[in-house]
């Protein structure tokens, strides 16, 4: 039995060339030379060799046909192995792109306390002069606005505000008692 279609060209090739070129027609039941009894070849036979020859080519064109599968094939692995690739790749970078965002986020946090930090120093020492009598409740003000990033209507209420009006403020009054 011929396992694949290389095997059938060359199973049919050599018969087909020997009948054409001896114009041996051979019965294939019987392995004879076939022909009338005017000595010329039966015409069924002649069918039967053309038929044998549109196989062979047809064979021929199915062995193209499996050859360009396989190129395809071929082309397919390693189009896949490049999309495995990229692939990883882009989960490397995303990985990476987490990890400096993560780092950002930490480094932002670092700078905010920092900034924290300095803002409670400058808040304090408002106060401290507050309590002095070195700066006006008016200044305390303006700078807890900067200290606490107050908005322009926040800053407008705390201008406006009740602890504001009067003598000295019930901030200032309340201040003086407690500390004598």
């Amino acid at each position: 039995m011929v396992t694949s279609t290389d095997d059938l060209v060359a199973a049919l090739q050599p018969p087909l060339n020997a009948a054409v070129s001896n114009r041996d027609f051979v019965d294939e039941e019987k392995h004879v030379p076939v022909a009338t009894a005017s000595g010329e070849h039966d015409h069924d036979n002649i069918d039967h060799i053309m038929s044998t020859s549109h196989i062979a080519a047809l064979a021929k064109i199915q062995t193209q046909r499996d050859q360009k599968v396989r190129e395809f094939q071929e082309r397919l692995r390693r189009l896949q192995e490049l999309l495995n690739k990229s692939e990883q790749e882009h989960k490397r970078k995303d990985s990476e792109l987490h990890y400096l965002r993560d780092r950002f986020a930490q480094i932002q946090q670092a700078q905010d306390v920092k900034r924290s930090a300095d803002n409670t120093e400058y808040l304090k020492n408002a106060l401290l002069q507050y309590f002095d009598g070195t700066i006006s409740v008016n200044q305390l003000v303006s700078v807890a606005a900067v200290g606490l990033h107050f908005s322009d209507e926040e800053q407008k209420k705390a201008q406006n505000s009740k602890l504001m009006h009067g003598n000295e403020g019930i901030i200032g009054g309340y201040v003086k008692s407690w500390w004598g």
